[in-house]
């Protein structure tokens, strides 16, 4: 695990005693395609960010020459205390025995109704699979995130067609994912 962390560009740190259990510690960088809001700090493409584990993140590079008309507006992870998601966002949340909980906001299509979620390699962008074809119409799932560090994207649909898979930074459509659900069809919301 150790090399692994290390070959992320990062570190692990196991505390192990007798009698009181043992806690596993990961620091690893992420970074984002758009503005990103993790435990009160904003984050911009460009930045590298280090996730110290738990809710703790702080700024580990930031790239100065990441062109600012790339960066888009109104959407946000953003964690919440009550668990509500806002408008056009995506939560992420550590669950219970490793598991990590997807939370989003409804489809700004009337007629989207359900969602897949695709998952994708950091680094490898463009990578995502489909990890769930239907949510059953829920807005958060929870599972098993993949042992490499990911990328999640939701997806609306409804029984013919799946929706958008969001913008990039670049403001061009994201392609569709490997194993598609649904033949796509975007409509005029993203």
């Amino acid at each position: 695990m150790e090399r692994r962390a290390r070959e992320l560009g990062g570190s692990l740190t196991i505390d192990s005693m007798p009698g009181r259990g043992t806690t596993v510690e990961l620091s690893a960088p992420l970074t984002f395609d758009t503005p990103t809001d993790l435990a009160g700090q904003t984050f911009l493409p460009g930045d590298l960010v280090r996730w110290r584990g738990g809710g703790s993140f702080d700024r580990f590079f930031s790239d100065p020459s990441w062109p600012p008309g790339v960066i888009l507006g109104d959407f946000a992870i953003a964690p919440t205390e009550s668990g509500a998601v806002p408008p056009a966002s995506l939560d992420v949340s550590q669950a219970a025995a490793g598991q990590i909980t997807l939370r989003w906001s409804v489809s700004c299509a009337a007629a989207d109704f359900d969602y897949e979620v695709y998952e994708g390699t950091i680094g490898a962008y463009y990578s995502h699979a489909a990890k769930y074809c239907s949510t059953g119409g829920a807005t958060a799932v929870s599972f098993i995130p993949a042992a490499a560090s990911s990328y999640y994207l939701v997806v609306p649909r409804n029984t013919q067609r799946e929706g958008s898979y969001g913008l990039s930074s670049a403001g061009s459509e994201r392609p569709q994912g490997a194993g598609a659900c649904l033949i796509q069809q975007s409509g005029a919301c993203h």
